[in-house]
């Protein structure tokens, strides 16, 4: 069965299924997609406000992005979808 997330970008709200910390620190997710190899999905609400908020500069390697362009790396990089509201 595939997951999904919600993500309440104004900083409320955290909701999550299935719970396999997947997208959590330590995360169970990892190349390929989410735990067990299933499909997931981030729905990230309000993320317009969440990239402003995490607009913070920081440097990757050799490049600079934002705290915001690295989350969806790493999110990215472990295989997760992520559709940004």
């Amino acid at each position: 069965m595939a997951g999904w997330a919600w993500v309440d970008g104004t900083g409320g709200v955290r909701q999550g299924w299935p719970h396999s910390g997947a997208v959590s620190c330590g995360g169970a997710a990892g190349p390929g997609g989410a735990a067990g190899g299933a499909e997931f999905t981030l729905r990230w609400d309000h993320s317009a406000e969440s990239r402003a908020r995490l607009a913070e500069r920081v440097f990757v390697g050799d490049r600079e992005v934002t705290l915001f362009e690295l989350l969806l790396q790493i999110f990215e990089d472990r295989g997760l979808r992520v559709d940004l509201r």
